[in-house]
C-alpha cells in the first residue's frame, strides 16, 4: 500500500497517475505482464491510498523483493520517470515527447485495461513526487503501527469478496487478540501459495493461517490445499486452518498460543 505524503491533499488524478506509473514501472523493471500486478485506490478523501497486489495465482514475489531490498524503490521511481518521458536524473521533460504526449499516452500511462481512468491521468502531476522518491532513503517505521492501524491495514489487504476472512479478522480485533503480521503473504520461495494470514516467529518459519470457506471441501481444492500445506510443513511452517463448519471462537481457543497477545 502506497500513501504519498504531500503538503496538500492529493487529487484523484495524482493518485491514479501514480498508481499506473508505478505499475508500468513494475512491469518493465521485473519483466512481468500487466495482468500479473493489479492496482486500485482504496479509502476515502485524506485516507485514500494506492494498493498494489500480485494478481497471479500464488504470487510472484516482486512486492516482497521490494521490501527486502528497499533501495530498489529508487530504481523503480527512476524507471517510472523514464516511462513518463522525463529524464530520471533531474526530472526534466524529454523534448522529443513534449508534443507527442501532452498529458498521457499509450507509451506511458494509458492502457486498454485502464480506459475508464484515462481522463484523470496526467504524467506532469506525478513528476515531482517520483523524482523525490528516486532520491529517497527507505527505512522501517520506528515503533510499528498501533493495534488499530494494523487492523485497518489488514482490512485493506484481505480478499474483499471473502466475508469469512473479514469475520475472522473482526473476531480477533473485537476480542483484542493478536492480529496477523501479514495478509496474502508468500512465505516460502518455490511454493506457489499465499496464506490468508501470516504470523512471524523469531528465528524460525512462521504460522500460516488459512481461512477455508465451503469451496475448500471440494475434492480438487482439498487435494491442492493438502499438497501445498504439506510442502510448507516440510519447511518448518506451522499450519492453522480455520474452517467454515465450526465457530471461529472454538478454533481460535484451540490455538491461543498463536492468537493471545503477549
Amino acid at each position: 500500500m502506497l500513501r504519498p505524503i504531500l503538503k496538500t491533499a492529493p487529487d484523484e488524478g495524482f493518485l491514479k497517475s501514480v498508481a499506473y506509473a508505478v505499475r508500468h514501472a513494475l512491469q518493465i523493471e521485473y519483466q512481468i505482464e500487466e495482468r500479473e500486478i493489479a492496482v486500485e485506490l482504496i479509502g476515502r478523501e485524506e485516507n485514500e491510498n494506492v494498493l498494489f497486489w500480485e494478481a497471479a495465482e500464488g504470487g510472484i514475489g516482486i512486492l516482497e523483493r521490494l521490501i527486502a531490498q528497499p533501495r530498489e524503490f529508487r530504481t523503480l521511481a527512476a524507471r517510472a520517470l523514464a516511462l513518463l518521458h522525463f529524464d530520471p536524473s533531474n526530472g526534466e521533460a524529454l523534448r522529443d515527447w513534449e508534443e507527442r504526449c501532452t498529458a498521457a499516452c499509450y507509451d506511458c500511462l494509458l492502457s486498454y485495461s485502464n480506459q475508464p481512468d484515462h481522463r484523470h491521468l496526467d504524467r506532469h502531476k506525478v513528476r515531482a513526487f517520483l523524482l523525490a522518491l528516486s532520491r529517497s532513503d527507505v527505512g522501517p517505521v520506528a515503533n510499528g503501527p498501533s493495534y488499530d492501524e494494523q487492523y485497518r491495514r489488514l482490512l485493506g489487504l484481505i480478499d474483499p469478496g471473502s466475508t469469512f476472512e473479514r469475520a475472522f479478522l473482526d473476531y480477533l480485533y473485537k476480542n483484542r487478540l493478536r492480529l496477523p503480521d501479514h495478509s496474502q503473504h508468500t512465505p516460502a520461495e518455490g511454493i506457489a501459495v499465499q496464506p490468508d494470514f501470516y504470523y512471524e516467529r523469531d528465528g524460525v518459519p512462521g504460522v500460516c493461517v488459512f481461512i477455508d470457506g465451503p469451496q475448500h471441501d471440494e475434492p480438487t481444492q482439498a487435494e491442492h490445499d493438502r499438497t501445498v500445506r504439506e510442502a510448507l510443513k516440510d519447511q518448518g511452517f506451522r499450519i492453522v486452518a480455520i474452517k467454515s463448519g465450526r465457530t471461529i471462537a472454538d478454533q481460535v481457543s484451540e490455538n491461543l498460543d498463536i492468537f493471545r497477545r503477549q
